[in-house]
């Protein structure tokens, strides 16, 4: 029994690490943009996020250097406090509806 609890353990925890996929590469091949932010205007070090535009909503990511294990998260902006993507998948299914109903 206790076998059995370690491998759905296991399963478990490599299924919720695989769903944290959102990497630079992914977001950019999805169509987001790199927006650079110069040391002069982060008043520090420079950093980047990236953001995709569509029918006046923007998603926008977290800066590389709030990345955790070169993972990203990503946000509605304006709206950062009620839905967030973590999971490549989800964001990827999301873009895809938002091009489809996309008025012209």
């Amino acid at each position: 029994m206790m076998k059995l609890l370690c491998q759905q353990s296991n399963i478990l925890i490599k299924i919720l690490y695989k769903m944290k996929d959102i990497t630079e590469k992914k977001l950019i091949k999805l169509g987001f943009e790199r927006q650079d932010v110069t040391e002069e205007e982060a008043g520090d070090k420079p950093y980047y996020y990236f953001t995709y535009e569509i029918g006046g909503l923007c998603l926008i990511s977290n800066s590389n250097d709030e990345c955790v294990d070169g993972m990203y998260v990503v946000e509605f902006f304006d709206y950062s406090d009620t839905v967030r993507f973590n999971d490549i998948k989800t964001l990827t299914d999301l873009v895809e509806i938002l091009k489809f109903n996309k008025i012209f």
